[in-house]
């Protein structure tokens, strides 16, 4: 029982991990199509 209490939080920390890694790396190409698309003054 505990183990799997265990390894099912370990999976849940390694999807909230990865699903973090892939916002922040959206986010960053978010970031760099905005700067893109500015006008140029």
């Amino acid at each position: 029982m505990a183990d799997s209490v265990k390894t099912f939080l370990q999976d849940l920390a390694r999807m909230l991990e990865s699903s973090k890694r892939e916002r922040s790396s959206v986010e960053e190409g978010q970031v760099v199509s905005w700067h893109r698309e500015e006008p140029r003054v």
